[in-house]
């Protein structure tokens, strides 16, 4: 018999918010009859009528409790209605409090599920350790825009009705400014300010339950998840709808359906404004001759007049609604409608066969009856976030019309009447039916057993009972001792009987360490305190571990090992492995070990107590004292170990398991560590139990109640025990029949411990088990997407293969976009790559089919934009014969996001350069729209958080035209970097840490960052080997720190001008150099980047009729096109590097702890200059003059103070701090070795 599982929930103030959370109550304690719901209700004056009918309703598995009504003279008057309702909440706070806490006290509760307008109340989950959740009775893309307002708040100054264009919000339809919510009409109101305080605390809960369902609302379903999966987890648990009438006068209800079975099918229209809307007189007027001139059937639900939209929200009136009517309208149209006075049963009529459309405000509760029943709809927005989802149901969903208003705000009677006809005849009509009639099926699916909504709600309830069994473990209600399954495992012992008993595995998600348990001295848990708050977070987590070793074996703890792991516990599965204990002594004090060997060695067998508070347990003076004399009083031997009073430093050690092995131990006063307690069991020695502190208290409990190997002594009311105490409790253990009981009872555990570890036994089984399961491990799929060029390429497989080398059961497969055929160095490098990266080239694109004259990255997009169709087309196959878990993509392929998307895949990007870069790749959304000259036009370099300044000039080279097409292009991409599921960067921590880190701040909104570098190319992959050899012979003969090595990429072009005065500069300088040298370009310094190698002679570019080749050929060493770069950079001859600043390059740079000579050319390169020069002072920068060229002399200037002097020596110290940093990250233990094995970890549970 399933436990029940407690949760409450408090609904906001008003029938429309009270119904929906009743509603989703019913359907969770439907679909999981063990749950028990708690439903707290606050209420503005007496409780309507409507909202006491459907209290009665309820099953018995959801109780009620009614909260003092808040006096409506209590409140501020005049406020808006919003404000009325939060702060009737608010009032009601402390009522909700005391009422928690009372029932907390009574039954486990395990999490909190609140209104949106209750959201203050979600502070007391913290304090009763409950989980946290929002029930969000609207759709799913008002909350959207919510969020969306958080951000628009900040980047716009204007009311959002002025903004001149629809607002694009992640996942939903445009929408304009005027059609946001009520409080966001006023930006200056203290209700919007209020609002988006409230919006902002969305992201501090557990999850926001949406009373919406998949099938409605994809887009912005999975928009909000992937935009905020690190803050805030969504759930579509609807529709939810009301299945019954609750309310109103029977003779009415009868009378309104009784005429309804009279009317044809489709042919009546229902117009209702809700349980709270109202109209003004004029606009009664209007809509009544409205109604009467379309000439259709109509049942219209009419309430009195007010100029406020929502005046019956709160309050019923008596005052009779048909008095408001045209003269003469109830006599005129008596043959045509039916007029029913404030209230109808609503769900009976819209699922009436006659109704054919339904003219609402557009309240959610409505519009979801409206799309479960399939009646399309007339929207009239009226308060709230009505108009939004007139916007949804209109322009999104294709099943409502929305009549246009005049400049008053008044819909004509004439747009009624054309718009009714719209809707009940024509076309038009039966276009918005149809598509009606799919979303009323698509919303009867959800419900079924393998529907969305269903699966969700069993998902959330799988959470729910988890957490629920997870409290009743730690707090013994099942009387179990659990700590002792929770020590630590983490020794050498362990990792022993591991290898021993299998080899060959990759260890997967198991959990291993010790909890983190914060206890008073005598072992109590302290409730107040941060720790005890930490250790519950620590316990939480322990569910989504794979599983639970514990140093225990299942003879000693068959009770405890076997609960957690009932089916249907929902528990991690618990594996005993112990028990695992020391073998050999720890400690080089051997003379003062052998010297009480010796002693004990004359003492006769089982008479010696053996005294010791573990390495860390200490004792008062008192108690020291009152032991010493206890010992003494009691006549018995002993073996005391002696710690200090303060601080974990021992003055006498001895070797306690050669001790409690010996036949002189006839007993163990001992602190109850679970080492010791293993140790002594496995000696087979009984137990005076001496708790101090973690969890030595249960062990204590465990060791006396439970096992009956040990005696406990008690304490006086000072904490200490006294020597009478102590005496009396040593001659217990070691003399009379209670002793030779415990004897008895240790011999036998002592038997089952050593049978545990034998070949056969339990543990030795259970470890053979786990090695069998982690060799079986199920290969991880995940697919690659490079962009398109060799420096693209090279990156996202350097990261492939640092991931499978890390974790050998990942397999990448690469899929290669080509423009033309594909270049040597990519055929070269994919030589290279291990069995478990394999890769598929795509059609390659055909550079005729391309704009002619457009920059290098508009090729590269465009390439991309033409191979979308394949790579869908290979992604979908792959992923059905592999179950593909994530994609990561290009930050040049990002588009590629949609298709994982789609495939429901976590999609990811791959960022081959700085994370400088990066951040600003994500501003730079932010700072088109604040400026409106040209970056290059700023006068002061521009600042961002974590990022050393930079000049607009210096800003990335597609964003030096702000006009181009290609600028226009990159904007949105930009921003689609915030909907992946997380980023890697090819850097590393200890290199961006500004950057990384601001990323990464709370409340940023940015996607996660993982830094993964430095990845760099560690194989040579082209070029001609016979002139690579050369160059590096050459080198060998240099001395060392002696040579320039200048080289500007796989890509990177100089112009015949600057090819001239590079030259000359590098004679000039009277330094060692080895050049890389490339043809000129006088059209773009990236010519060389996707064009395919070439046979012309570089060296003809050289200077002319001067003798440059001669005159330095005792200097330098000119390679033509290519060279080792990797082999060059780890010379010792190499002394500097003279470099475009490519990030490769740079990398490769920084890992071999060669300064830089930085010559930026094209894409971020410039950015990166001005990091590696005025950030990690790691480089030098020359000027260029007018014409853009670096004139000969600047060259011999840079070249000297890089290669001489106390500037290149300071360099060179920088660089080499660099080095060892880069070094450090991608160990074992290196921070981007972690990064990668914690999402490999992540990757792994979900397959």
């Amino acid at each position: 018999m399933e436990k029940t599982v407690h949760i409450a929930v408090v609904p906001g103030v008003g029938y429309s918010h009270l119904f929906p959370i009743l509603q989703f109550s019913k359907l969770l304690v439907q679909l999981h009859p063990y749950f028990h719901v708690t439903c707290f209700i606050p209420s503005l004056g007496s409780l309507p009528t409507d909202s006491k009918t459907i209290l009665e309703t309820l099953p018995s598995n959801i109780s009620c409790t009614f909260l003092p009504p808040v006096n409506s003279n209590d409140l501020p008057q005049g406020v808006a209605l919003a404000l009325q309702l939060q702060l009737t909440l608010t009032h009601s706070l402390p009522s909700i409090h005391q009422a928690l806490k009372s029932l907390t006290l009574r039954a486990p509760f395990v999490a909190l599920v609140v209104d949106a307008l209750a959201i203050d109340a979600l502070d007391f989950a913290k304090e009763f350790n409950l989980l946290s959740y929002v029930y969000y009775p609207a759709s799913v893309t008002s909350l959207s825009s919510y969020f969306h307002l958080l951000k628009l708040d900040k980047e716009t100054s204007c009311e959002y009705r002025d903004l001149p264009e629809p607002i694009q919000i992640p996942g939903c339809v445009p929408i304009h400014g005027r059609d946001f919510l009520d409080l966001a009409q006023d930006r200056s109101s203290q209700s919007y300010k209020f609002f988006l305080q409230c919006v902002e605390k969305f992201r501090l809960f557990d999850g926001v339950l949406i009373n919406s369902f998949l099938e409605i609302e994809k887009g912005p379903i999975e928009a909000m998840t992937d935009e905020g999966s690190e803050n805030l987890l969504v759930y579509a648990v609807g529709p939810i709808i009301q299945t019954l009438t609750t309310s109103g006068d029977d003779a009415n209800k009868f009378e309104c359906l009784t005429w309804l079975d009279k009317q044809c099918p489709c042919s009546v229209l229902y117009v209702s404004f809700g349980s709270g809307g109202t109209l003004s007189q004029e606009q009664i007027d209007e809509l009544a001759l409205g109604l009467e001139l379309s000439n259709h059937k109509f049942l219209w639900v009419v309430r009195a007049p007010s100029s406020t939209a929502n005046a019956a929200y709160l309050s019923a009136s008596d005052v009779d609604p048909l008095q408001f009517l045209p003269s003469g309208f109830l006599e005129r149209t008596k043959e045509q409608g039916m007029v029913v006075p404030s209230w109808a049963p609503q769900i009976q009529i819209l699922s009436h066969s006659s109704i054919g459309g339904f003219l609402s405000h557009c309240g959610w509760n409505s519009t979801l009856e409206s799309v479960v029943y399939g009646v399309p709809l007339i929207t009239w927005p009226l308060y709230a976030e009505q108009r939004t989802n007139a916007v949804l149901l209109c322009e999104g969903l294709k099943v409502g019309l929305r009549p246009r208003v005049n400049e008053n705000g008044i819909v004509e009677r004439v747009e009624i009447a054309e718009l009714i006809k719209c809707l009940m005849e024509g076309e038009e009509g039966g276009k918005l039916r149809n598509n009606m009639k799919e979303f009323k099926e698509a919303a009867s699916s959800v419900h079924k057993e393998d529907g969305s909504t269903t699966k969700t709600l069993s998902q959330l309830a799988l959470k729910w009972s988890n957490f629920g069994l997870s409290l009743l473990l730690l707090f013994q209600v099942l009387g179990i001792y659990p700590f002792s399954l929770y020590s630590s495992i983490l020794n050498a012992g362990f990792f022993k009987q591991i290898k021993n008993s299998k080899e060959g595995f990759s260890v997967n998600a198991e959990y291993f360490g010790k909890a983190i348990i914060s206890k008073t001295s005598n072992g109590s848990i302290s409730g107040s305190s941060q720790d005890y708050k930490h250790f519950l977070q620590h316990v939480k987590s322990l569910s989504f571990a794979d599983g639970v070793l514990v140093n225990s074996f299942l003879e000693m703890e068959m009770g405890p090992i076997k609960a957690p792991t009932e089916e249907g516990s929902g528990n991690p599965s618990v594996y005993p492995v112990g028990p695992i204990i020391d073998t050999v002594t720890c400690s080089d004090r051997d003379a003062n070990g052998l010297e009480c060997l010796s002693w004990l060695d004359k003492q006769q067998s089982c008479s010696v107590l053996y005294v010791s508070f573990g390495s860390g347990g200490t004792l008062s003076h008192e108690q020291i004292v009152q032991l010493a004399l206890g010992l003494e009083l009691s006549n018995q031997k002993f073996l005391w170990v002696v710690t200090k009073e303060k601080g974990f430093v021992i003055t006498s050690w001895a070797p306690q398991i050669q001790i409690l092995s010996h036949s002189s131990i006839g007993g163990f006063l001992s602190h109850c560590g679970w080492n010791s307690t293993l140790e002594s069991v496995v000696h087979g020695v009984p137990l005076i139990t001496w708790p101090m502190f973690a969890e030595q208290g249960m062990n204590a409990v465990l060791v006396t109640g439970g096992l009956k190997v040990g005696l406990r002594p008690r304490v006086n009311e000072n904490g200490i025990v006294e020597r009478v105490e102590v005496a009396k409790v040593i001659k217990c253990l070691m003399e009379g029949e209670e002793c030779e009981k415990l004897h008895n009872n240790m011999k036998e555990l002592k038997g089952v411990a050593s049978n545990a570890l034998k070949e056969d036994g339990s543990s030795t089984k259970t470890i053979s088990q786990l090695t069998l399961k982690w060799r079986n491990l199920k290969t991880v799929h995940i697919a690659v997407v490079p962009g398109v060029g060799y420096s693209h390429l090279v990156p996202i497989l350097q990261f492939s293969k640092r991931l499978v080398q890390l974790h050998p059961d990942f397999h990448v497969t690469c899929f290669i976009p080509t423009l033309g055929s594909p270049s040597n160095a990519t055929k070269s490098i994919l030589q290279t790559l291990p069995s478990n990266i394999n890769h598929t080239f795509l059609p390659p694109v055909n550079p005729n089919d391309l704009p002619q004259g457009t920059t290098m990255e508009s090729q590269m997009f465009l390439t991309l934009n033409n191979s979308l169709p394949y790579l869908h087309d290979a992604l979908k196959s792959l992923a059905i014969e592999s179950p593909l878990v994530a994609l990561v993509v290009d930050s040049f392929a990002v588009e590629v996001l949609n298709i994982g998307k789609e495939l429901n895949m976590l999609s990811y990007v791959y960022f081959p350069a700085a994370a400088t870069t990066l951040a600003w790749s994500i501003y730079l959304p932010k700072l088109d729209e604040e400026t409106s000259c040209e970056y290059r036009d700023i006068p002061e370099p521009i600042k961002i958080p974590g990022c050393v300044p930079i000049h607009g000039r210096d800003l990335l080279s597609v964003a030096q035209d702000r006009s181009s097409q290609v600028y226009k292009h990159f904007l949105p991409l930009f921003k689609l970097l915030s909907f992946a599921d997380g980023v890697f960067v090819n850097s590393f921590l200890e290199l961006e840490m500004g950057p990384i880190s601001a990323m990464k701040e709370e409340g940023s909104d940015n996607p996660p960052v993982y830094p993964v570098g430095p990845i760099i190319q560690t194989e040579t992959s082209s070029g001609d080997d016979a002139n690579g050899l050369e160059c590096l012979a050459w080198l060998d003969k240099q001395q060392p720190c002696s040579v320039l090595y200048v080289s500007f990429g796989s890509g990177g072009t100089l112009s015949h001008e600057q090819i001239v005065e590079l030259a000359l500069g590098l004679e000039l300088s009277n330094k060692k150099f080895s050049w890389v040298l490339r043809a000129p370009s006088s059209s773009s310094s990236s010519a060389g980047y996707l064009s395919a190698e070439n046979d012309i002679d570089t060296l003809q570019f050289l200077p002319s009729g001067s003798g440059f080749l001669e005159r330095t050929k005792e200097k330098g060493f000119v390679i033509t096109s290519w060279a080792p770069q990797i082999q060059i950079l780890s010379h010792n001859s190499i002394g500097g590097f003279l470099t475009h600043c490519g990030w490769n390059s740079t990398l490769e740079s920084v890992l071999h702890g060669v300064p830089l000579i930085t010559w930026p050319l094209f894409a971020e390169q410039k950015m990166n200059a001005v990091l590696l020069s005025e950030g990690l002072k790691v480089g030098l920068r020359p000027r260029v003059n007018e014409n853009g060229i670096v004139e000969r002399e600047e060259v011999v200037k840079v070249i000297k103070r890089l290669m001489e002097g106390e500037e290149g020596e300071k360099l060179r110290n920088n660089m080499k701090e660099l080095k060892e940093a880069a070094s450090n990250a991608i160990k074992e233990d290196g921070s981007s070795t972690k990064t990668i094995s914690q999402i490999a970890l992540k990757w792994r549970n979900l397959v």
